[in-house]
């Protein structure tokens, strides 16, 4: 993109290669073949290489430029100083929560010896990602907030944001990750009802020790009678030493803790931002004497 001053006297432009960003003067208003290079103006100070400016669109009196990082999601503005003794420009970047980086991506096809953890499904191709990073910038609108993150799949200790800039646990690389608010999500069952001679199980104790869940892509959570008793499904069974958890899709039986109660309910505690999706519950019921 280019763009002249209010007095036609400055034009500036954004190189697409390396970040830079051109000032010229021209001698007389509004005559580009008068036009010679002033000062040029390197964005990878304030930048990292991953959000190479790609094109950008102006204000109409020329004193801010817009544009997108060719990677990252974040919208960053260039303030041009008008005043010749100035010239300073000021970077400030925008971003969303959940923030997400995606990568330079490229389609697989059957190469051997790849990271499993860089491959993933994406428009029914198999992709991996070519570039990998340890630190993600552009948070300023979390700056003090304690976040989540989830990266290549995997759940990352909590952060707090500081100027910023989070990195990876151990300075490790990771292709994608997703940073955003922790959240817990808790599921409690209705009152269970069985077909029963006297027509009811309402006014019963009631007994759950074993319950069969069908999941969909999930990663594993709590289960229990209640908030208070859980028990933890464990996820991990088949993967390689160091491998990412697998999403589990279908059932598990679980054995969780007995509690002689009348409800007979099931409660569900996801505790990170992770992936559940429930598709059926089935527990084993004893059913007891009167309330």
């Amino acid at each position: 993109g280019v763009s002249v001053n209010a007095d036609g006297t400055k034009l500036y432009w954004i190189g697409l290669n390396g970040g830079l960003f051109h000032q010229y003067t021209m001698s007389v208003a509004n005559d580009i073949s008068t036009a010679t290079a002033d000062t040029t103006f390197d964005l990878g100070t304030e930048i990292t290489a991953l959000s190479t400016p790609k094109g950008g669109v102006w204000k109409a009196d020329g004193t801010r430029c817009y544009f997108a990082g060719s990677s990252d999601k974040d919208l960053y503005q260039i303030n041009v100083a008008e005043e010749p003794e100035d010239r300073k420009l000021t970077i400030s970047g925008g971003c969303a929560s959940p923030a997400v980086w995606e990568f330079t991506l490229e389609k697989t096809t059957g190469d051997e010896g790849l990271d499993s953890s860089l491959i993933y499904l994406r428009g029914g191709e198999a992709r991996v990602t070519t570039n990998v990073i340890s630190g993600l910038v552009g948070l300023h609108c979390l700056n003090g907030e304690t976040v989540c993150i989830l990266a290549d799949g995997n759940l990352e200790p909590d952060q707090t944001i500081v100027n910023g800039t989070i990195t990876i646990e151990n300075n490790r690389k990771v292709a994608r990750a997703a940073i955003g608010f922790c959240y817990t999500t808790d599921i409690e069952t209705l009152n269970i009802e069985v077909p029963s001679p006297p027509g009811t199980i309402q006014d019963k104790r009631k007994k759950i020790t074993e319950v069969l869940i069908r999941f969909y892509k999930s990663r594993m959570p709590f289960i229990g009678p209640n908030s208070f008793d859980m028990v933890e499904i464990k996820g991990r069974e088949f993967e390689k030493y160091g491998a990412p958890t697998e999403l589990l899709t279908g059932d598990k039986t679980i054995n969780i803790p007995p509690s002689w109660n009348s409800n007979g309910r099931l409660f569900i505690r996801m505790r990170e931002p992770v992936p559940m999706t429930i598709l059926g519950l089935f527990p084993d019921i004893t059913v007891g004497d009167d309330l």
